[in-house]
């Protein structure tokens, strides 16, 4: 029903005459990354990606609302024998001033703005393509989000999987903002079983933001969050193990000079787990390991970099504490650390602008 429904909003939209100049650009975005977890426990396990990105692509503009984007994006990881994974870029997208609508590929800026206990740093450079169907409501007090990211047919050798996503935020204050977040995954699919069950999680958060410029701190936020989850993808749980879950998060960031940004995570779980969340909020581990209530803090420094053109170089190195765990990234201490290089580009050529009769 959903589908249904953002698919013949599309279509009306797209159907609603307009008279304007057709034009041709040609789009193009670049991503370099360098990103390393020294994440060695039962949870997560460690891992090193360097490697960059291109996003290639003619935007055919045929009104001032409706344009269609058709391209190609290549990602090539250092090591890898391939020259290069690609992936086809094709979307129909409907704009005003407050609303974009898609069927395609999506904008999957920053994972959508999901936390990371719902969904994974790593996905916004290892799997930032996405497809099926999207409506962003961009208002002056709020903002709100649809999206149906499908991932996999049903076929005779594997069941459908789709992700679908709602995030709201609002407004209260110029210093007060209410946010929220949904999350469902989805393997199931009617025509073929697969040898694999049906499943569903379902992830959802609640926070409310402080921010404002607090004197010699700058720019300063102060986060609580509260999730949910029920963890029923996971096909088998330790005996006696509730499927449902929760955590608290309080998030906290300053940025008093020079565009250095600190900031400091800590998190309570309770049987919180997400098939796409970070592991190291999870209750959940690797091999069978299951420890219901959670502990994980995080101290990070981030620095960016922008340009007046758009293009942006970020710093980023942070230290983590998994519960009271031994580590083996710093033997005389029990944190572990991560770090990440990103640089974004991107480049924009207008190519063509249709004439207007004389």
């Amino acid at each position: 029903m959903r589908r249904l429904i953002l698919t013949a909003a599309l279509a009306m939209a797209v159907a609603t005459p307009a008279a304007a100049q057709r034009t041709v650009d040609w789009n193009n975005k670049f991503l370099f990354y360098s990103d390393n977890t020294e994440f060695f426990n039962p949870y997560r396990e460690g891992a090193t990606w360097i490697g960059g990105r291109l996003w290639t692509e003619l935007e055919l503009g045929v009104t001032p609302k409706v344009a269609v984007h058709i391209g190609v994006t290549a990602n090539h990881l250092a090591g890898d024998v391939s020259f290069a994974e690609t992936r086809p870029l094709i979307a129909l997208r409907y704009h005003t001033a407050t609303s974009t609508g898609i069927i395609g590929t999506l904008i999957t800026e920053d994972r959508h703005g999901l936390l990371e206990p719902m969904q994974v740093q790593q996905l916004d450079i290892l799997a930032p393509i996405e497809y099926g169907t999207q409506w962003i409501e961009q208002r002056d007090r709020w903002r709100g989000e649809y999206y149906l990211n499908w991932r996999k047919l049903n076929t005779v050798t594997q069941r459908e999987q789709f992700d679908m996503g709602l995030l709201l935020q609002g407004d209260a204050t110029s210093w007060l903002r209410a946010k929220a977040q949904g999350l469902w995954v989805h393997r199931g699919g009617q025509l073929y079983r697969a040898g694999e069950p049906t499943a569903n999680n379902m992830t959802m958060a609640l926070g409310l933001i402080a921010h404002d410029t607090v004197g010699f701190l700058g720019e300063s936020s102060l986060e609580a969050w509260f999730l949910g989850s029920s963890p029923g993808w996971f096909d088998s749980l330790p005996p006696g193990i509730d499927a449902q879950g929760h955590g608290a998060l309080v998030r906290a960031s300053i940025l008093p000079f020079y565009n250095f940004r600190f900031t400091g995570v800590a998190w309570f779980g309770n049987g919180y787990a997400a098939t796409e969340g970070d592991r190291n909020y999870s209750s959940i581990g690797r091999d069978g390991y299951y420890k219901k209530n959670r502990f994980y803090a995080e101290v990070g420094l981030n620095q960016v970099w922008r340009t007046h053109n758009g293009l942006t170089f970020e710093n980023q190195f942070r230290f983590t504490k998994i519960d009271d765990i031994d580590t083996d990234a710093l033997s005389w201490s029990k944190w572990e650390y991560g770090y990440r290089v990103i640089g974004k580009v991107p480049f924009n050529i207008h190519l063509w602008t249709e004439k207007s009769p004389e």
